[in-house]
């Protein structure tokens, strides 16, 4: 009888092999009705079926190594780099990247020459400018309806193209200095929409991570190919939060958030660009410096208030917050200019004490949490400036990215749309 079942449970086995063009996993097995326990009774563990569908059909072989990566693919790579663990819950690709150990072998074999490597930083290279572009509030994985918001879409095609337009202006801003500018791009937060005033908003968690991680990397891969150095610096906002941990506003280690997992597998697939580099901060106030001054940014939904721009801009309020942070560091440390997003309002204020305050915009159109508290229209644009000796921020570009872009299929040479985890 045994003999029977074992016989029973190959045949199915090699069926569904067949069928999806790859040995199955266990899970997938299980899928197909061949229970996990039948498969430990019957041949001891999963691997002794595996070795005999191979034997006794040959040709099985050739599927050990599937053309496409599919979902389970993803969860059996970590599963065989982290046997000691086992998730009771396979809710999302997401909760079940449980190290970053995965995320940075994943990422090395999936996105290996698929993004060009960057120049190598000349030997000769004196930075005597430096531009910074803020990325904030790019809300990837939206997929807003217009028929339903009374604004416009924004699914795959328009925040790849929008994003594309940003990325375009971008590598063509003052190009005339490329020679001796150095890049620093500010990922400052939202970068998917998650899931936060409804389970239900937007793409699933898992690829709303995994389109930020493919349009970023190409954006700043991109740029990799038009400066000779590029640092990147990383922070979180709070649509980007972990929230079966901070359910409201992250506090304690906001750190701890799907941002950061994005953060370190754009680390890891373009360290074949030599003239990039990351830096994942874990205050939720952070600096870089451009020729002896600090520059700070955060999100902007923590430590710096911007309050409603559209409304009002408090400007002593905000120069009372600055004072407050300036008091705590020494003269030469203070901050010449902060950077923040949140409002999805692009604006500049030149505060009294001197400090700059730069509110970024935002990619997509106003969603459905906007239009209920009346807002349809948003600013919609990213900042990048220049910074010079003795002129940290100097000249300034909003590089606006509206509905004009979003039927712009020239972009998709600069971008690649996002189309599915089988790709």
């Amino acid at each position: 009888m045994s003999n029977k079942r074992k016989h029973n449970i190959l045949e199915r086995y090699v069926i569904l092999a067949k069928k999806l063009g790859k040995l199955p996993s266990t899970r997938e097995a299980h899928k197909f009705g061949i229970t996990k326990d039948s498969i430990n009774y019957n041949f001891i563990r999963h691997s002794n079926l595996v070795k005999l569908a191979v034997e006794k059909y040959p040709y099985l072989k050739d599927l050990e190594i599937p053309s496409k990566l599919y979902i389970d693919d993803i969860e059996n790579f970590r599963l065989n780099l982290e046997k000691s663990l086992v998730n009771k819950q396979n809710k999302s690709l997401v909760e079940n990247a449980s190290t970053l150990d995965y995320i940075e072998k994943f990422a090395d074999r999936v996105f290996k020459g698929k993004i060009k490597a960057g120049k190598v930083i000349p030997k000769d290279f004196k930075c005597k400018r430096v531009h910074t572009l803020q990325l904030s509030d790019l809300h990837f994985g939206a997929d807003l309806k217009g028929d339903e918001t009374g604004t416009s879409d924004f699914g795959k095609l328009e925040e790849s193209r929008r994003f594309a337009a940003v990325i375009k202006q971008a590598s063509m801003y003052k190009s005339q200095y490329r020679k001796t500018t150095k890049l620093v791009i500010i990922l400052n937060g939202d970068l998917i929409e998650n899931q936060m005033h409804d389970s239900r908003t937007g793409a699933v968690l898992s690829e709303q991570v995994a389109r930020a991680i493919h349009l970023l990397s190409q954006g700043v891969g991109y740029l990799a190919n038009h400066y000779n150095e590029i640092n990147v610096e990383c922070s979180t906002g709070n649509h980007d939060r972990n929230t079966s941990r901070h359910k409201s506003r992250a506090i304690h280690q906001k750190f701890d958030s799907l941002a950061t997992i994005i953060y370190y597998a754009l680390k890891k697939i373009l360290e074949r660009c030599p003239n990039v580099s990351f830096n994942i901060t874990k205050t939720p106030l952070s600096h870089y410096t451009v020729f002896g001054k600090k520059i700070a940014y955060t999100h902007g939904d923590t430590v710096i208030n911007p309050g409603n721009p559209y409304t009002s801009v408090n400007v002593k309020n905000l120069e009372n917050q600055i004072n407050k942070i300036n008091a705590a560091l020494l003269d030469k440390d203070e901050y010449v200019a902060v950077l923040y997003g949140h409002t999805h309002l692009a604006h500049v204020v030149h505060l009294p004490n001197g400090t700059v305050l730069i509110g970024n915009g935002g990619l997509p159109p106003s969603d459905h949490f906007g239009v209920s508290l009346g807002s349809f229209e948003t600013n919609n644009g990213q900042w990048i400036f220049e910074s010079v000796k003795d002129h940290p921020v100097g000249d300034m570009r909003l590089i606006k990215t509206g509905k004009d872009y979003d039927k712009d299929s020239s972009l998709d040479k600069i971008i690649k749309p996002w189309n599915s985890f089988n790709e």
